[in-house]
């Protein structure tokens, strides 16, 4: 049997583990609940963190106790990691009413030899953008000669190939994907899914149309978090979960903005705004629900009848996040542009009327600040005076208020002007296929500046968050 550990207590060796160890997350009161084994990914090379503690915490909430298994890698022992999985299931069958795996990536292939390769089967499978083949045409590279070495023989391709090993004693599945998924072709879990259909075994598959490898949970994007939801409704429908564990009455946080805020798709990365990973510095309890749009005002926004879906799905108790100023400064575009202290708040005005009619709650923050120093600073006006109108108004009526601009402005300050080139859109020619010709943006942020500015914000944000 592998070591054992309570929730926390593994320390350091976890993303490369050198022995595998199980960190359990179970729930007081209810060791009768079903039991979930979360296989991370990382192609046999690492572990991902983000697909690991996070995903049990996810069951937990929904009624569900959790183990990470932290499996050892590079070197990877696959046959004696498959005895000690194997062992591990009959211990846990021992003690829970029902066992499941889920398995992200590399973790999904895990997940998928667990539920068809070993004595004790999983009464459960969920496998997650999944490794399933080992054929050349549509394989992880990294996954097989990791696993297998770099000349692998066809006996050993097929071997360990799930989509060769499912057979009627295959457990019931949940499985996703992305189509354009460039790391692990859509077309893996494709394969497992033409033979769970062949023998017969109950399954679902959600294919999703766009979305990068190693999503996780997927809560900074606007369309494939919705993958959690569909798990919900699987899991109750093959009554592992009961109604009142689902996530239903979590209270919802809206954001509306610009395409400093907006989540991007992958013909714009790696520019990302800072509402996608706003839900990763926020209590769980809370769905973030993104609707900042690119090039969009205060103006524009309501003309286009874009509030009008927020305020349709709005409830009391919700949140409403409020971020304009860089498109209402356009003086060149009627359609957008809105004066910093006449129909600027006005807009402002509107939208926060609108939310506390409902009972919901609005926040207000300043824009975020261009790069733009002077003389080793950062200039102070950069988006003129729609930073100081908002906070202006949202004193007035007595909202809260989050200083975006100050904030962003201080820890640009402290990192300094040739630092702060890692925050912002900025890209040698040739650096990236969807700049080929190389950019220099200093509005927008890339993938790692929106998750540190959305940091940032949340510090102050969860002030205000109930």
């Amino acid at each position: 049997m592998i070591d054992l550990y309570d929730k926390g207590q593994v320390v350091g060796d976890t993303v490369h583990p050198q022995k595998t160890s199980l960190e359990q997350y179970l729930l007081e009161g209810n060791p009768e609940a079903p039991y979930v084994l979360v296989f991370p990914g990382g192609g046999y090379d690492h572990l991902a963190a983000h697909e690991g503690k996070d995903i049990a915490e996810w069951f937990n909430k929904r009624g569900l106790n959790a183990g990470v298994l932290y499996y050892q890698v590079n070197p990877v022992e696959i046959d004696k990691l498959l005895v000690e999985i194997n062992d591990t299931l009959l211990w846990l069958k021992e003690r829970y009413p029902k066992v499941g795996v889920i398995g992200f990536s590399a973790g999904g292939h895990l997940a998928a030899l667990t539920s068809n390769k070993l004595d004790v089967s999983p009464d459960f499978s969920i496998l997650a953008y999944p490794v399933i083949s080992f054929e050349s045409d549509i394989l992880h590279l990294g996954s097989r000669t990791n696993l297998l070495g770099e000349n692998p023989t066809e006996e050993q391709i097929k071997q360990y190939s799930a989509n060769q090993l499912v057979s009627e004693k295959t457990p019931l599945t949940f499985i996703w994907s992305t189509v354009d998924d460039a790391a692990v072709p859509a077309m893996n879990s494709l394969l497992y899914v033409n033979q769970l259909n062949k023998f017969k075994i109950p399954h679902e598959l959600h294919m999703y149309q766009s979305g990068p490898h190693g999503l996780g949970l997927a809560t900074g994007d606007k369309f494939v978090k919705d993958w959690s939801k569909a798990l919900e409704k699987w899991l109750l429908k093959n009554e592992l979960i009961s109604e009142k564990n689902l996530s239903t009455q979590s209270k919802r946080i809206f954001v509306i903005g610009d395409s400093t805020a907006a989540s991007k798709l992958g013909n714009a990365r790696p520019e990302a705004g800072w509402g996608e990973y706003l839900a990763d510095f926020i209590d769980d309890k809370f769905i973030v629900e993104n609707h900042a749009y690119n090039g969009r005002s205060t103006k524009s926004f309501i003309e286009q009848q874009r509030f009008t879906i927020i305020e349709n799905n709005l409830k009391a108790g919700d949140y409403l996040l409020i971020q304009f100023g860089h498109n209402d400064g356009k003086l060149d575009d009627p359609e957008r542009y809105a004066e910093p202290y006449g129909s600027y708040q006005e807009n402002l005005s509107y939208y926060i009327e609108k939310t506390r009619a409902i009972g919901a709650i609005p926040i207000v923050l300043s824009s975020v600040p261009r790069r733009v120093f002077v003389n080793g600073r950062l200039d102070e006006k950069t988006i003129g005076e729609y930073p100081h109108a908002a906070l202006q108004l949202a004193e007035k009526l007595n909202v809260q208020t989050v200083n975006a601009y100050e904030i962003v402005e201080n820890y640009l300050n402290e990192i300094g002007e040739e630092e702060s080139v890692r925050i912002f859109l900025h890209l040698r020619p040739g650096e990236h296929e969807n700049y080929p010709d190389g950019v220099e943006d200093n509005t927008h942020f890339n993938e790692y500046g929106a998750r540190k500015i959305a940091g940032l914000l949340a510090g102050e944000l969860n002030k205000y968050l109930d």
